[in-house]
């Protein structure tokens, strides 16, 4: 029975509440001797309420078992509302603002966790909306160049295995004009384009238009210009805008043209890698009729006038994307270049290639 004794015999178990002479604080115990556990409170013995001293009983609760005491004791210590009411009880609820021994939480403190809280929530949030805007990111930018490479191989596949159509550009823009197509913007206007031809014999064009590039095939060589050309077909990926498309060429006149024998008299008049005399002398690499013709030289290097040069006898093709996507808000963009060697090779000697 909680709260004073049965009608048969008196009380054996306490349960106290001990406030400090010295501080604002409070302590919760239970025990059989309620005069002797006060002394042995005020006397030090206790490690826990040794620095509070002195002690005064400001009040109590008698039990008539262990297990009760004990309990009403844990309730009052844990639960701080338990705790508070006894201490309007006691009239000590207006010296004690604070909580002590589970007394709960104050307006003030509940308003800073709350705040804390609310800040590390916050925080937390954009921390983790910046890592997927990163993968995100990430994850485009992969997509992007992937595309970008796709459609480079497009390009690069029929350079490799076929011919820069020299015909083409020599019909459509005559002299000067013809070589300056060859380093180029294909921006799509003035019959700009990339022209092949394959081990086929099919004509396999490439144009940007209105950020796509697009192919064309025809199925025999012809020197149509590319703005009449009809059956242009898109092999630009989904969602990829391609800002620029560029070419260069080299060499910008057909290496692989025949030619007729041109006279020299010195390895400088001699173009195509050719050469005049043998290497450092002044006899004629190729003779007849007692002149000198310039003589082709192998894929190697030459000496001329103006020192060593290389001289491939198969045409090289530079070219460069600009790509942009958008993605997660954001306008991602990649500029790639490369340079891609023909992989037709023809005899140097069974063409003539040493004439103007």
């Amino acid at each position: 029975m909680r709260r004073g004794f049965t009608q048969h015999h008196f009380p054996r178990y306490y349960v106290y509440l001990l406030q400090s002479a010295r501080q604002e604080r409070t302590y919760i115990g239970s025990t059989n001797s309620l005069q002797r556990r006060l002394a042995e409170h005020n006397a030090g013995s206790i490690p826990s309420t040794k620095n509070g001293r002195p002690w005064r009983c400001t009040y109590s609760e008698a039990y008539d078992n262990e297990s009760d005491a004990r309990l009403r004791e844990q309730r009052l210590k844990y639960h701080g509302n338990a705790l508070r009411e006894l201490k309007v009880r006691s009239g000590l609820a207006s010296k004690q603002p604070r909580r002590r021994s589970g007394a709960g939480f104050t307006l003030i403190e509940v308003v800073i966790t709350l705040g804390v809280f609310s800040i590390a929530s916050l925080m937390a949030v954009n921390l983790f909306v910046f890592y997927v805007q990163q993968q995100r990111r990430t994850v485009s930018q992969q997509e992007l160049q992937s595309d970008a490479r796709a459609l480079i191989e497009e390009v690069a596949d029929q350079l490799r295995e076929g011919t820069l159509d020299y015909a083409y550009y020599q019909a459509n823009f005559p002299g000067e004009a013809g070589r300056e197509k060859l380093f180029s913007a294909l921006d799509g206007t003035g019959n700009s384009c990339l022209v092949v031809v394959d081990p086929l014999n099919q004509q396999v064009r490439y144009r940007l238009q209105n950020g796509a590039v697009e192919k064309l095939t025809v199925v025999s060589a012809d020197t149509t210009p590319c703005e009449t050309a009809t059956g242009w077909v898109n092999v630009t990926p989904a969602d990829l805008t391609v800002d620029a498309f560029t070419i260069a060429v080299a060499p910008t006149e057909n290496p692989f043209a025949a030619r007729s024998p041109q006279s020299c008299t010195a390895d400088i008049q001699c173009r195509w890698g050719t050469t005049c005399f043998n290497p450092g002398t002044t006899t004629c690499q190729f003779e007849k009729n007692s002149t000198c013709f310039c003589t082709p030289q192998k894929f190697s290097y030459a000496e001329t006038d103006v020192g060593d040069a290389y001289f491939p006898l198969h045409p090289r093709v530079t070219f460069s994307l600009h790509v942009s996507r958008q993605a997660a808000q954001q306008t991602l963009q990649q500029v790639f270049q490369t340079t891609i060697a023909s992989r037709v090779f023809k005899n140097a000697d069974k063409l003539n290639r040493y004439a103007n």
